[in-house]
């Protein structure tokens, strides 16, 4: 579902055409007869709000006149209102009528929510020991998933893959999980912290620090544009596959880290900037939003890990050697959760990171996500010209908590004719 779309409308009449319509015969119009065509083209911007309370759980049964919509700065006419509940937890499943022998069925045994959910777990992004923790979470939460929950597994390591389609029966999603978890795969263009935090002292032992500083830092953001191309054409990939779905997409995305830039201002500050914008705008019109998942859970400095601690050779200031690690390690981190956050912001989507209820989190994630207002209106703006426009939802009474896109891309004038 696009973020603007274009309806047109052909209306064709002709003398000949009303003549054979009040006279209500079967002849055929004149070829020669003059037509008049009419073209109505209507825009609508489409929103998808979720709104929480302090504890973090959906409200439901806002009325339509309680949301205010703004669109940089200006307000604008809700033209469309719909509130979406999600699937109650009290509904039973629906057992279907016996079937004679080698006949099956598609027919849902409970009725389906208003959006579905795509599980990626990025093994580009993770180290082994964090997608352990997440499999194990993610299958503590599939052998309970309410039904009408609508799933789907993917993973991203060397390439993108499904690992198992939409459904949802538990019982094929924990296999697929299960087989996952059984093949875990090691990133190449990734490096855990332990690993280097054991490069720290013999860094500091080397004369020349300075140059073999250079030389890892050169590694590691060569390193870092390959992830970063990879992370974004898979994220474009996974919204150009559920842009045919209607209705709300979830998104939530198990990964240690996310390589990128978001608070650039251009491409100088950023080499990818504009690709990190692109994605974000195709998620948008595809109603995916991102709910980016720490994958280890609440982590401990892996300086202090036992497996990280090395006796200094001698010589080596390991007191310097430790905070070089420290450091690396801590702005690592912030800056992760920052991107999270910042993805999650512009989709719609919430972050979480810096505990170890990945399970409940998950699950809080998959029922918020499936109550939702979807809000549309008509810019009063109706100019082309390719520019961002700054979208803002605000609610009448009460102090809640609302998750939504941020914004979208105009057409430019080539897109628009």
């Amino acid at each position: 579902m696009l973020s603007r779309r274009s309806f047109s409308l052909w209306v064709a009449l002709s003398a000949s055409v009303v003549s054979q319509i009040f006279a209500q015969t079967a002849a055929s119009p004149d070829s020669e007869s003059s037509v008049a065509t009419f073209h109505v083209n209507a825009r609508s911007v489409v929103v998808d709000v979720v709104v929480t309370d302090k504890s973090g759980k959906a409200v439901t049964g806002i009325p339509r006149q309680n949301f205010q919509v703004f669109e940089d700065g200006k307000p604008q006419p809700i033209t469309f209102f719909e509130e979406h509940a999600g699937v109650a937890t009290t509904a039973k499943p629906i057992e279907p009528p016996p079937l004679p022998p080698n006949t099956f069925t598609n027919v849902p045994r409970a009725l389906p929510a208003d959006s579905v959910n795509v599980l990626l777990m990025d093994a580009l992004n993770t180290p082994m020991d964090d997608q352990a923790y997440a499999h194990k979470q993610m299958i503590k939460y599939l052998a309970t998933i309410p039904p009408g929950t609508r799933i789907a597994v993917f993973l991203l390591s060397d390439r993108l893959r499904i690992v198992q389609g939409f459904t949802e029966d538990s019982s094929v999603l924990l296999a697929a999980i299960a087989h996952s978890a059984a093949n875990p795969e090691r990133s190449a263009l990734l490096h855990d912290p332990a690993e280097e935090s054991q490069m720290a002292p013999v860094i500091s032992a080397v004369q020349e620090i300075s140059a073999i500083q250079d030389f890892q830092n050169q590694l590691k953001t060569s390193e870092r544009n390959q992830r970063v191309d990879m992370t974004l054409d898979a994220l474009r990939a996974i919204a150009g596959y559920l842009a045919g779905l209607p209705g709300r997409k979830n998104l939530i995305w198990f990964t240690s880290s996310i390589p990128l830039c978001m608070f650039a201002k251009d491409t100088v500050d950023c080499p990818y900037y504009d690709r990190i914008k692109s994605t974000i705008n195709t998620l948008n019109n595809a109603q995916v939003s991102l709910y980016p998942i720490e994958a280890g859970g609440l982590l401990s400095n892996s300086t202090f890990d036992s497996e990280s601690l090395r006796p200094a050779a001698p010589g080596v200031p390991l007191n310097r050697a430790v905070s070089y690690a420290l450091e690396q390690e801590a702005n690592d981190r912030n800056s992760n959760h920052l991107a999270m956050d910042q993805l999650a912001r512009n989709t719609g989507g919430k972050a979480t990171y810096n505990q170890n209820g990945l399970k409940e989190a998950l699950e809080e994630d998959i029922d918020n996500g499936a109550r939702y207002y979807t809000v549309a209106y008509t810019p009063t703006n109706l100019r082309d010209e390719g520019r961002e426009r700054k979208i803002e939802v605000k609610l009448a009474s009460g102090k809640y908590n609302l998750a939504y896109r941020r914004g979208y891309t105009e057409d430019t004038p080539r897109e628009a004719r």
